[in-house]
């Protein structure tokens, strides 16, 4: 932080404080939250749908979906494709599956 400067001009020494004061404003710490959401309306799904989001699918439905996915393409970014998952479907749907 500037804290004094020699010159004729009183004008480049309000410029620097106020460059100072800006840049001070926005890097210093901040105790508390910075976010407040407070009267923020969120959307929300129905029940049934919750119901139908976290509820068991059948064996079928999981093999369906595996098979009916296009092997080249990625499902994430970690670079594996669903070949992966077709080729050893047989090791992971025991996972999966645990009931």
């Amino acid at each position: 932080m500037v804290c004094s400067l020699m010159a004729t001009n009183a004008r480049i020494s309000m410029r620097l404080r106020i460059k100072s004061d800006f840049f001070k404003n926005r890097f210093e710490g901040v105790i508390g939250p910075q976010v407040r959401l407070d009267n923020v309306i969120f959307n929300s799904i129905s029940e049934s749908d919750n119901e139908m989001l976290v509820g068991s699918f059948s064996k079928e439905e999981g093999n369906n979906a595996v098979w009916s996915c296009d092997s080249s393409k990625s499902p994430g970014p970690d670079d594996f494709n669903f070949s992966l998952t077709n080729h050893s479907w047989d090791l992971v749907k025991q996972d999966i599956f645990l009931r």
